[in-house]
């Protein structure tokens, strides 16, 4: 008997790999599409925080050093970065305890904006959990947690 050619008997090979490769696949696009949707989340509210702090570290001297209006400029920056976050895609409004506005001095001394002494460096904190009710079974077992937990921060100059 002639033996078969090279070419018919590889006929359910492409199969058998097809299917391997779609099964894995099809395992791992849930964490592709969660961590893609995290890192979307993190650039924006990184921005977001950024931008709070520039708004605080170009307020002038006179505001600065004023204690009602430096908290009325802090509750501005508190205000932007939860809409921001509303913006982002997150479904409840962040409390304004989750977001924290500091001055720090100049020998790093952290403290709350307004009073006398203008500080060298202006940061906004925001932490925030990511919730995802489709995969939350799925992050809980890597996180412990209820979400993905994420904390933002930027620290910017003073520049009166």
């Amino acid at each position: 008997m002639k033996p078969l050619p090279r070419r018919a008997r590889q006929h359910g090979i492409a199969a058998i790999e097809l299917a391997l490769i779609l099964s894995l696949s099809l395992f791992l696009l849930p964490y592709i599409l969660l961590f893609g949707r995290v890192f979307w989340h993190y650039t924006a509210l990184q921005k977001a925080a950024h931008d709070a702090a520039r708004y605080m570290s170009t307020l002038p001297q006179q505001e600065m050093g004023n204690v009602a209006s430096a908290a009325a400029a802090a509750t501005l920056a508190r205000t932007m970065v939860s809409d921001a976050a509303l913006g982002a895609g997150l479904t409840e409004r962040p409390e304004t305890a989750l977001i924290t506005v500091n001055c720090i001095t100049a020998t790093n001394v952290v403290l709350t904006c307004g009073g006398v002494n203008l500080p060298a460096m202006v940061q906004v904190t925001f932490e925030v959990n990511i919730r995802d009710d489709v995969w939350n079974m799925f992050t809980a077992v890597y996180t412990g947690q209820d979400g993905i937990p994420l904390t933002l921060t930027a620290t910017l100059r003073y520049v009166p």
